[in-house]
């Protein structure tokens, strides 16, 4: 993921924060695996075929709930959740499969 796609998504969120208590934006991209594990590029905002989502709410907080993962699970399935605190500008990146898990990112441009 590039930091300005990373700070588009977060602007997103803030924006939508301002008329709604509990948002969510759909992430597209591409997965990839290789002997090392499973690598998801993110690409942006997206309304079909989601890789992931980002979400965030009024209350703050970079931990999902079980609101969010119940909407994650709806919306995308399994793959990358993004849970973004708009107010502390902080994020945090979990992969959903059975459960969710800690995931490691990279940024670059």
């Amino acid at each position: 993921m590039s930091e300005s796609i990373l700070s588009s998504i977060i602007s997103a969120m803030e924006n939508l924060l301002l008329e709604e208590p509990k948002v969510h934006v759909l992430l597209g991209g591409r997965k990839e695996e290789d002997p090392k594990g499973e690598y998801l590029y993110i690409f942006g905002i997206v309304d079909i075929d989601p890789i992931g989502m980002s979400v965030a709410s009024s209350e703050g907080g970079i931990v999902p709930d079980d609101d969010d993962l119940a909407l994650f699970r709806e919306k995308v399935g399994e793959g990358m959740l993004m849970k973004v605190d708009v107010f502390a500008k902080q994020f945090s990146f979990y992969k959903v499969k059975e459960k969710a898990e800690p995931a490691t990112i990279v940024l670059m441009e």
